[in-house]
């Protein structure tokens, strides 16, 4: 989902990174560490609000982006 997000915001001229993906893979899969998807400060409420209106995750990840 985090790569879809990801595309998404790209779409919207969004810079998206995702952090942590080297350690999610080391940790193994007891998700201690999740990977995050992190946008600048100016960008963030644009970015909740593609994401909420994305209809793929519309409706599997309400609450996630609130």
């Amino acid at each position: 989902e985090l790569s879809w997000a990801q595309s998404m915001l790209k779409g919207a001229g969004i810079e998206a990174v995702i952090f942590d993906t080297h350690a999610s893979l080391i940790e193994g899969s007891i998700t201690a560490i999740e990977k995050r998807l992190m946008v600048m400060d100016d960008d963030y409420d644009t970015s909740i609000d593609i994401l909420k209106n994305a209809e793929p995750l519309a409706e599997s990840s309400k609450g996630v982006y609130e």
